[in-house]
């Protein structure tokens, strides 16, 4: 990373790093907008393939602060978990208390203590080579034009904020729109190509998961079955065939 991160955000990149090289699929700032209105960020949201018939979705708060307020974070977050119907809440907190753990522990949220983050922050596994999300953000509104071509930062938020809403056929069809977007950039945008690039694989990846999430329903199905509900899905959405004839 080349670009100086705030003690938080670069906290917040070190427990990226920390579970993607757990096996997580992460997602860092993550809008949560309820009935139109913009709610919080979530600053780290974490997708797992536990097996063929299970996926794991927990929610990571980050609180890199002298005074972190860890029990109401704990609150919060458990709050939070539960609006999104995440699988598991964790709070990375400063704090260093065992009351904080044991409190969490009573909530079934996970506390990851001052001691865990002064040992990860002094680790070398976080990816020196790869953009933080905030350099990540900033390629894409260096294109002067994006915001007219299409909102190119409105369609990456937009991405992110579509886990909030559940993994669905209707959240793949929307990630697959906005892929097709990119695809026709980096087609049209010799200029943008590299940056258009990045939003493609980074849209794509969603879909990716989106799928991975779907075929936990169909795992017991046979081949022909789970392309057939497969195909129903991305032609006719979340509700099925049977809706779009009514």
């Amino acid at each position: 990373m080349t670009k100086k991160l705030s003690k938080g955000h670069e906290m917040e990149e070190l427990l990226r790093s920390y579970f993607l090289q757990a096996g997580y699929y992460v997602m860092r700032g993550v809008p949560f907008q309820y009935e139109g209105f913009d709610v919080t960020d979530i600053d780290l949201w974490l997708y797992s393939r536990t097996s063929s018939v299970a996926r794991n979705i927990s929610i990571v708060d980050v609180k890199n602060k002298k005074t972190p307020q860890a029990i109401e974070r704990i609150f919060w977050t458990k709050g939070l978990s539960e609006a999104i119907n995440a699988d598991n809440a964790i709070v990375a907190t400063t704090e260093r208390k065992p009351e904080v753990k044991d409190f969490g522990n009573k909530l079934d949220v996970l506390v990851l203590d001052g001691l865990f983050l002064s040992k990860l922050s002094k680790s070398e596994s976080h990816f020196e080579r790869r953009l933080s999300d905030e350099e990540f953000i900033e390629l894409v509104q260096s294109y002067d034009l994006g915001k007219l071509d299409g909102d190119w930062k409105g369609k990456i938020l937009a991405c992110k904020s579509l886990l909030s809403n559940g993994l669905s056929f209707d959240t793949c069809n929307q990630w697959l729109n906005i892929s097709k977007f990119f695809a026709e950039q980096v087609l049209t945008k010799p200029s943008r190509m590299e940056t258009a690039l990045r939003c493609f694989y980074f849209s794509l990846s969603l879909v990716a998961i989106g799928i991975d999430f779907i075929l936990k329903e169909l795992s017991f199905l046979d081949q022909q079955e789970r392309i057939e509900r497969l195909s129903e899905g991305f032609t006719y959405g979340s509700r099925g065939k049977e809706v779009k004839r009514e």
